[in-house]
């Protein structure tokens, strides 16, 4: 991984909607500018985490960090549009002129600058992030990923210069936060040889099972970069992330 020191010092910002992009169906993207972007930086992978309203009063909800603008001082975030919680609803509902605080970049997941190549496992949760790193791959750089969407309308072009092997896996009507769909692709593909870096984005159980199978292809834990983006039948604690495992 990328030394934690070096990653950019998080800031408070004060953000303004400028528009919105529906992605696909279930993925819109929201675009906020504001003065505190001026001189913003950020490595791929990381996020923003939104103050977003919770009746009276604010929770938090992290999103990756799509792209930015620097000239123009647009940041863009992607988000799954799904249920009625505060982060997706408010998401959903953007319009220009809204306002939101945040605070970032936040988050360490990065791409490892030592790997020789790459894996990236997830679902539409973690898309986002996989998406950005892809593209931030340098050309001599070899990756495969396996992102596992809803349906065919739910795959994003991806621009990256790497060399990439890229599977959509569609869940084809299943219920998200299954591991068995990911877990039987990674078993299915043979892997690059050498020392790879692995970065894991999903559901908590499906994150825990592909770290599992991982282990027994080899993957040392230090080789292994892992966030659980929700979890199953539980909404995310107030921090924006799910609750921690509890007996």
């Amino acid at each position: 991984m990328s030394d934690a020191d070096s990653l950019p010092a998080p800031a408070a910002l004060s953000l303004e909607v400028v528009g919105t992009v529906r992605v696909t169906p279930r993925m819109t993207r929201v675009r906020l500018t504001g003065d505190d972007l001026t001189g913003f930086q950020f490595v791929a992978g990381q996020d923003l985490m939104f103050a977003v309203p919770n009746g009276a009063a604010t929770m938090n909800r992290r999103y990756t960090i799509r792209g930015f603008d620097p000239v123009a001082r647009v940041v863009d975030v992607d988000a799954v549009l799904h249920g009625d919680g505060p982060g997706a609803s408010w998401m959903a509902r953007a319009t220009p002129g809204d306002r939101i605080d945040a605070v970032g970049p936040r988050g360490k997941i990065v791409p490892s600058t030592d790997a020789e190549w790459h894996l990236f496992l997830g679902d539409e949760s973690g898309l986002p992030a996989i998406a950005v790193m892809l593209e931030a791959l340098p050309a001599d750089a070899t990756a495969v990923a396996l992102v596992e969407v809803a349906d065919a309308g739910e795959e994003q072009p991806i621009d990256t210069a790497a060399a990439v092997s890229l599977g959509w896996i569609h869940r084809a009507g299943a219920q998200p936060g299954d591991p068995e769909l990911l877990v039987d692709a990674l078993r299915s593909i043979v892997l690059p040889p050498g020392a790879g870096h692995a970065y894991l984005a999903a559901e908590r159980g499906v994150v825990n099972a592909l770290r599992g199978e991982l282990a027994t292809r080899g993957f040392e834990p230090e080789r292994v970069a892992s966030k659980a983006y929700w979890k199953r039948h539980e909404a995310n604690a107030a921090h924006g992330e799910p609750f921690p495992d509890r007996p």
